[in-house]
């Protein structure tokens, strides 16, 4: 009878060593990947609350009694202050730095100086858009 005896040659040795080295290597690219992939839709989801939280802070009524920019009111009953950036009136755009307080109301003719106006009113607070209902 005879013995057998279970020895690994060098070759089996080194080829599990090479598999491990591979597994490792790839390993690493892995991560990161998932690693910038999760922090780009954590970064997407932060920016849509942020904007919801804006939208639930920020309360604009335009409030328009006649065509005229001197009977044209804005009215800020939100809890936060509003920073008109822009009033688009037609095909017209206004950059302007308007600061609207909390509570506040004041004639659009003070931001955009009078004007007559016959096309719906966008304005730009805060970087979200608002319209006249």
């Amino acid at each position: 009878m005879k013995f057998v005896r279970n020895r690994k040659g060098a070759s089996e040795i080194f080829s599990a060593l090479l598999v491990t080295i591979i597994v490792l290597s790839l390993s690493g690219p892995l991560l990161y990947y998932y690693h910038e992939i999760n922090s780009a839709e954590k970064t997407t989801t932060n920016q849509l609350i942020s904007n919801e939280i804006l939208q639930l802070e920020i309360k604009i009524k335009i409030i328009k009694l006649s065509n005229s920019t001197s009977n044209i009111y804005v009215y800020n009953y939100g809890s936060l202050n509003a920073n008109i950036q822009e009033v688009i009136i037609g095909k017209s755009i206004f950059r302007t730095s308007f600061e609207l307080d909390s509570g506040s109301l004041t004639a659009l003719s003070a931001i955009i100086g009078n004007r007559t106006v016959t096309t719906p009113i966008i304005l730009k607070i805060n970087g979200l858009y608002f319209t006249e209902s």
